[in-house]
């Protein structure tokens, strides 16, 4: 990236026009200035269409590596039309492109290797750019992805990948990060300072194993890999080594030669060592190779010495071998054989030009001529294989009707065989039953096998010409552009063009234009050495040649310009340096004066070395500053600096070794100009002095050591020996190799410290360490430390394009994460971060092309959406954003060489066309409003203010919002002369952001940096105080407090006045205590409050007063029955005015207070202590304890905690009395009854059971529990069945404790009457549905009962409750009813439980089915049958004849056997349900005849006939009773 010259511009930075914050462009569009073509379309100088070319097709999608001029060559799809075609993803933004290679698809997903910034690394792709991404995300730099030898293994594949700490091994992935691992290292171990590796190829899936050569490093040994290391072994023994298989069914053949032997060896192989077995041995001018197989036959190339291959075959054991064909292997184009159906084609060679496609068999017999090609002269060339589609074959052969290559497509016929368009195929697809094909000269082509059906999609070359723009440089009211230039003649050369622009096409022409040796020239010192600039006049040196001489030789020229073509003109030759021309940039520095230059001059036909000056450019005006007089005649490098002239003198050569061989003696020198006075600073006897460079007030300049010692050190100099010093030391990158990146040459490139920006009193610089790479370093004259690790040990963690801003250095960063993005440092670690993360993802924005710093960065950036365009930055990701989108889409324009040229912007891009390719310029945009501030002016509003930085502006917008992110809400619009804005109706004590921007038609400016402040917070109301003790006071801001107290700075704040104390800031109103007070005194207080940026309010003044410390105990004596003498305890510490009351805890709870007269009132009475004194507290109940406590008040009233308490007990001369009470009845009442007996005092252990005796009928014993002055007295009856009364009668000898006897009492009496039982219960009962029943229970005479409640439960429903009484009703019963019933009574808390009544409920009994009358034959059986329903169980049936009981008929059905006449008679049945029900069946005659004889079929209808009327007459009515 070159600096450009846009110094001090207001440019506001934007992110994609604000990352879309802003409605309106911040700028007008960019137009074109004039169409410049350095690189016209057919010289395009990044590329030569022979990158590898791969393509691949999934999803409906062909995917291709395509190239234009302004993304290099990056991933395309095609849909198969021409605008269909173009870039899916620009994965590794610029011109150089990612390369994709390997395409292979798996599983559904397109896999393949690309270059990222940490190498080329394994990506993935669904065809979508969404879906088209890193598989491996971490630790890039440990993984490489190369070339072909993708192989599908089903549930992952093999591919070949590379590492530093392994070198080219065999790797395999499923597609996930953690399925991609390398599968074994075969060539462990480094060789100088280079992995090994085996570089394994020739990949052959056979079955679940890989079959795989290494390469030549590894001695070409034929390997077999199941995907584990241990399964990964070679196949044959040491010293044999092959170049590739053939498979045939599931074993492979493969020809070995024996290392050293000259011998050629034929093996067959399974996939495992012990399955490979030798086949057959060659010598080595005569052997056979497989070239492929077809049926069970391997077809073999039969090479001997001097001749083109012939074709043979022979059987898997290597016998029956035939020549298939005196034609001989083709090598025009050379491709292997193709299988097709069931044979094998192959191009042969049949002498001179001739060519043709044969079919074979594997038989000589079976081999046959398909189609001949003809003579055609064409030059050789690699094909790629055949491609089979659908029912054809596609392939490249030799074309008589094309007279050059073509595509050929083939069914196997003669007919079907035939050209279809001329070209070079460099891949093929199958894509959608079609053939897809990429050619030499860009063509996409879709054939379906038909020449009518072949058609070109699209041009993938898109000759686009290109501007390669270097730099851009102001002279005068111009701008100074250097272009790169073609050049077809010698190697390794480049053109240079200078250009100048008014920033119009007409103002727009060509300076100059030159040819430049080695690239290396261009980049070197420590920075790039800038043209420099004098009186409207640019001076710059080229190593070129002037194509406008006669004869042009390559030359050292400085060369000036006013950027004009007429104002354009060398001024010297610098070529006197030849001997030391690595850095000739080194020998132009400048002074106030003019330019200075290093060179010779021939004045007066003498020859004059030394340092010249010019002002104006014209050589004859040139002055000698200083003449060489040097020891040798050769100068590293001038630089004019405060007043001197530093001077590196260049001596004798160094060491001759690697990597820096031609390194020579240097001697670094200060002269004054003005007496020639020359000081040495520095003599490195093995180091080169290179690169003098000022910066942060100092001179540095670079030692570059050779021999042992091959670090590159950073040098500093104040002018004087004892000032210069080297701050540098560390070792330059080399091994390991493993802790860095793919950076193989980074040694023999390491130039070391690069990139020197001032910083404040520090310099930034890019250098490199072997741990770390190349990181931001920093130093301030004495010693140099690294910033920050950015690069986390990959090769690059900085770019050496460092730019300097007021507080900040931007540079290019590369991390593992993020790829290559904008970074920022203030040389601190915590000050260096990403600016934002353009482009996600490994490969980054890389950031490149012009950078440009006034306040803001310009400068080139791609995203996934927009390409490489034209971006800028204020240093936060917020303000960083896309100014520009020339070239629409997903391709880029290439903005470079950013300059600015009066109001515009000036650049180099491209919109895709020619036409637009070449200098853009685009208005600068308005700048955005400096200055700004903010003023909280009251608790409410806020004034906001600005400088207005341009002149066009229509007005400004103002945003604001509470809080401190970016405000998004539109608040104001300004007119043009207005620079503030006073906000109202806002929070009090609160943030606030603001920011503004300035507006013109169409477009706006971005806004300022977004800057906060605060209103005012609320005064204090007032203060509020809590007297917390005799020697402290709590003050806190009186209610409502101010609001947000806990939000920045706010706070409130406190003073004792009188003390000269008082609080910190405090962000709550929990108050603020002072202590060290004096008890019951008066205290001054001030309190103020403050906002959140401490603008304070006025204070606010209060009084408090102490508390009186807390009195003493009392003194309590001298009792009476009546009185008790108090006296106030000892003083505590407070002034005589506290005043005191004496409170009174009374007997039984309750209080009072002391009066002034002794007696006890119900409301306080305080007095000093002097006027309480000692005073008789009267109207006190004899023998009760009395508590006395004092409380002390202060000056205010403010009573203090109570002290602690005395009790005092007056004399007892009351005797005791007693009250006697009757329990009420529980459930213990039916063995005992107890009394609870109170006593008015104490009356000690007198009251014992001897003092009880009983009344009333029922007898018993008593016994005496007690509880204080609370008894009870229990009596335990003696006749637990009996009725009656009981009560106590306490005696007369029980005493209180003074003596004094009780007088005696009886109590009232008990009445206690017992449970009778039940009378009666409910009867269980069977009902018949309808009828009704009542249920009831009866109690015995005795305590009456009360309550009853009815209970039923079913198996169903469980328990019910029924009604309560001593009844249950059922009425007209269903079988719902049926159940258990019971009744429980309730008494005097007891419950007792009748009997459980059953309740069934059934039908009443039916009968369904009468028995019918029947014939019985004699000899035979007869049967009467009854149905029946209902009733209760077991149903009963009694058969009986003529009225007489059948024995042993009880059943339903009644069968007679062996009937005889005698059985003939009257059969009925008798039903019972065991219950009330009992059934009688109709009578059925059984008529007996003799047994039927054998009868025609109408005789026996007849007879039946007459039986059936007989019947029919002794049916006879039901018989019903019941019981």
């Amino acid at each position: 990236m070159a600096v450009s010259w846009v110094r001090g511009m207001r440019l506001a930075a934007v992110a994609a026009f604000n990352l879309c914050f802003l409605s309106t462009a911040w700028a007008g569009a960019p137009f074109l200035i004039k169409d410049i073509t350095t690189f016209p379309a057919d010289q395009t100088p990044y590329f030569s269409f022979v990158w590898p070319v791969e393509m691949a097709s999934i999803n409906g999608l062909l995917l291709f590596s395509g190239w234009d001029a302004y993304n290099g060559t990056e991933l395309w799809c095609s849909d198969g039309t021409e605008a269909g075609t173009h870039l899916l993803r620009d994965l590794y933004p610029g011109r150089q492109g990612s390369s994709p290679q390997s395409l292979m698809v798996f599983d559904g997903i397109l896999y393949f290797s690309a270059h990222t910034c940490y190498g080329r690394v394994l990506w993935q792709s669904d065809g979508t750019p969404e879906g088209t991404n890193v598989v491996l995300n971490v630790y890039m730099e440990m993984m490489q992805a190369r070339t072909v030898n993708w192989v599908d293994m089903g549930s992952y594949f093999f591919f070949r990948g590379f590492t530093f700490g392994e070198g080219d091994e065999l790797w395999r992935s499923d597609g996930t990060p953690g399925g991609t691992r390398l599968v074994k290292d075969l060539s462990p171990g480094f060789t100088e300072r280079y992995p090994n590796s085996s570089i394994p190829q020739n990949y052959l899936r056979l079955g679940d194993r890989l079959l795989f050569c290494t390469g030549p490093s590894y001695a070409w040994t034929p390997h077999a890999s199941d995907g584990t290391p241990g399964g990964t072994v070679p196949l044959g023994t040491s010293g044999v080594f092959s170049n590739g298989f053939t498979r045939l069914g599931d074993q492979a053949f493969f020809l070995s030669k024996v290392n050293g032997a000259g011998e050629y060896m034929l093996y067959r192989t399974n996939g495992t060592p012990a399955g490979t077995v030798l086949l057959d041995q060659f010598s080595g001018d005569d052997w056979m190779k497989p070239i492929a197989a077809v049926e069970d036959r391997l077809v073999c190339a039969r090479q001997q010495e001097g001749q083109n291959p012939e074709v043979w075959s022979m059987n898997t054991s290597g016998g029956d071998r035939q020549l298939l064909s005196p034609w001989r292997l083709s090598v025009q184009p050379i491709r292997s054989p193709h299988v097709f159906g069931d044979a094998l084609y192959m191009d042969l060679h049949g002498g001179g030009m001739q060519r043709a496609l044969f079919r074979t068999d594997g038989t000589t017999a079976g081999t046959v001529l398909v189609a001949d090609y003809g003579s055609v002269s064409v030059p050789s060339e690699s094909a790629i294989p055949a491609l089979t589609v659908d029912g054809a074959f596609f392939f490249m052969a030799p074309s008589v009707k094309f007279s050059d290559y073509a595509v050929w497509r083939s069914d196997g016929t003669a007919a079907g065989t035939f050209p279809l368009f001329a070209g070079i195929p460099l891949t093929m697809t199958g894509h959608n039953g079609e053939c897809a094909c990429i050619t030499r000269d860009g063509r996409l082509v879709l054939s379906d096998g038909t020449v009518q059906g072949t058609r070109e999609v699209a041009q993938l070359l898109k000759r686009v010409s290109g501007s390669a723009p270097e730099a851009a440089y102001p002279a005068g009211n111009r701008l100074v552009y250097q272009l790169k230039t073609p050049v077809s003649w010698g190697y390794d050369t480049e053109g240079r063009e200078y250009w100048g622009t008014d920033g119009t096409d007409g103002g727009t022409e060509r300076l100059a234009a030159f040819i430049a040796g080695e690239k290396g020239d261009w980049n070197c010192g420590i920075n790039k050495m800038l043209p420099l600039s004098h009186d409207r006049r640019l001076f710059f040196t080229v190593s070129g040649i002037n194509l406008e001489e006669p004869q042009p030789q390559k030359k050292w020229l400085l060369w000036t310009t006013d950027g004009t073509a007429a104002g354009t003109r060398s001024v010297a030759d610098m070529s006197w340096f030849s001997s030391y021309d690595r850095y000739p940039f080194g020998n132009l520095t400048q002074d106030e004066r003019g330019i200075l230059v290093a060179t010779n001059r021939t004045v007066e036909g003498v020859s004059v070395n030394g340092v010249w000056r010019t002002a104006d450019g014209v050589p004859d005006n040139m002055e000698l500053v200083m003449e060489a007089g040097f020891r040798t005649p050769s100068i590293g490098g001038i630089l004019a600096h405060e007043g001197k002239l530093y001077v590196i003198e260049v001596g004798e050569t160094l060491y001759q070794t690697p990597p820096r061989p031609y390194l020579n003696r240097c001697y670094l020198y200060v002269c004054d100009p003005q007496t020639g006075q020359k000081t040495l600073l520095m003599d490195t006897p093995a180091g080169q002095y290179t690169g003098l460079q000022a910066a942060g007030g100092k001179v540095w300049f670079k030692v570059e050591c050779s021999g042992a010692d091959i670090r590159t050190r950073l040098g500093v100099t104040d002018g004087t020996p004892a000032g210069t010093r080297l701050v540098t030391g560390h070792q330059p990158p080399e091994m390991p190799w493993d802790a860095l990146s793919t950076r193989e040459d980074i040694l023999t490139k390491y130039w070391g410290p690069a990139g020197l920006t001032a910083l404040g009193n520090l310099v930034l610089f890019q250098d490199a360490t072997a741990a770390e790479g190349y990181e931001l370093w920093k130093t301030d004259g004495t010693t140099a430390s690294m910033v920050m690790n950015i690069g986390e040990g990959g090769s690059y963690g900085v770019s050496d394009d460092i730019v300097g801003a007021p507080d900040t250095v931007y540079f290019e960063g590369q991390h593992l994460d993020t790829g290559r993005e904008l970074w920022r440092s203030d040389g601190t670690a915590d000050g260096t971060r990403l600016v934002r993360d353009i482009y996600p993802g490994l490969a980054g924005s890389a950031i490149q092309s012009s950078m440009d710093v006034g306040e803001y960065l310009l400068f080139g950036a791609g995203d996934p959406e927009h390409g490489m365009e034209l971006w800028m930055s204020a240093g936060t990701e917020d303000t960083t954003g896309r100014l520009t989108d020339i070239n629409p889409g997903v391709a880029s324009s290439g903005p470079a060489a950013i300059a600015q040229l009066g109001d515009n912007l000036v650049f180099f891009a491209s919109d895709g066309t020619d036409a637009g390719t070449g200098l853009w310029g685009m208005q600068l945009p308005l700048l955005q409003p400096g200055g700004t501030d903010g003023v909280g002016v009251s608790p409410a509003s806020i004034r906001w203010m600005w400088e207005d930085s341009s002149a066009r502006e229509l007005g400004f917008r103002i945003w604001s919002d509470p809080g401190t992110a970016r405000p998004e809400t539109l608040r104001q619009e300004t007119a043009p002369d207005v620079t503030s804005w006073l906000e109202t109706g806002l929070a009090p004590n609160a943030l606030y952001t603001f920011q503004v921007a300035a507006f013109e038609e169409g477009a706006a400016s971005l806004r300022s940096a977004p800057i906060s402040a605060w209103t005012l917070i609320e005064p204090l109301r007032g203060l509020a105080f809590s007297a917390e003790g005799p020697d402290r006071i709590t003050v806190a801001a009186a209610s409502p407090a101010p609001s947000n107290l806990s939000a920045g700075y706010s706070g409130l704040r406190f003073f004792n006045l009188g003390q000269g104390t008082g609080s910190s800031w405090l962000q709550d109103n929990a108050g603020w205590t002072a202590n060290g007070l004096t008890a019951d005194t008066p205290y001054a207080f001030s309190g103020r409050s403050r906002n959140g940026e401490m603008v304070m309010t006025a204070p606010v003044i209060g009084m408090a007063r102490t508390l009186a410390w807390t009195a003493s105990a009392p003194a309590v004596d001298q009792p009476t029955g009546t009185t008790l003498r108090v006296a106030l305890g000892p003083a505590v510490g407070n002034p005589a005015h506290t005043t005191y009351g004496i409170r009174v805890i009374l007997p039984g709870g309750g209080g009072g207070w002391v009066t002034a007269d002794g007696t006890v009132g119900a409301s306080p009475v305080f007095l000093t202590a002097e006027a309480w004194g000692v005073t008789t507290v009267t109207g006190l109940a004899d023998g009760s304890p009395y508590g006395f406590r004092v409380v002390s008040r202060n000056g205010d009233g403010i009573w203090s905690p109570p002290g602690p308490v005395t009790t005092g007990w007056t004399l007892d001369v009351t005797p005791p009395t007693a009250e006697i009470l009757l329990p009420d009845r529980t459930p213990s009442n039916e063995a005992a009854v107890r009394f609870t007996v109170r006593f008015s005092e104490s009356v000690g252990d007198s009251f014992d059971a001897s003092d009880v005796s009983l009344t009333g009928t029922l007898a018993g014993t008593a016994s005496v529990g007690e509880e204080d002055l609370e008894y009870t007295v229990t009596v335990s009856l003696s006749d637990l069945s009996a009725s009656g009364e009981v009560g106590i009668r306490l005696g007369t000898d029980i005493r209180d404790l003074a003596g004094r006897p009780f007088a005696g009492m009886e109590s009232a009496r008990y009445t206690l009457l017992r449970w009778a039982g039940f009378a009666s219960h409910p009867d269980s009962m069977r009902l018949y549905r309808g009828q009704d029943h009542l249920l009831s229970v009866t109690v015995g005479a005795g305590y009456a009962p009360t309550a009853f409640q009815w209970f039923k439960e079913t198996p169903d429903k469980g328990v019910e409750t029924g009604p309560a009484g001593p009844e249950w009703p059922l009425e007209n019963v269903n079988a719902g009813h049926a159940g258990a019933y019971w009744c429980e009574v309730a008494d005097g808390g007891m419950v007792y439980s009748s009997r459980a009544a059953a309740v069934e409920v059934a039908e009443h009994l039916a009968i369904t089915e009468e028995p019918a009358d029947a014939v019985g034959y004699t000899g035979r059986s007869a049967l009467f049958r009854v149905g029946v329903s209902g009733g209760f169980a077991p149903v009963t049936c009694q058969w009986r004849k003529d009225g007489a009981v059948l024995d042993g008929a009880e059943s339903p059905e009644c069968r007679l056997h062996d009937v005889t006449f005698a059985d003939a008679g009257l059969y009925s049945a008798e039903l019972s349900d065991g219950h009330t029900d009992v059934l009688e069946t109709r009578k059925a005659e059984l008529t007996v005849i003799p047994g039927a004889p054998a009868l025609s079929g109408a005789w026996a209808l007849a007879v039946m006939a007459a039986l059936l009327a007989v019947m029919g007459t002794l049916l006879a009515p039901r018989r019903s009773r019941r019981r």
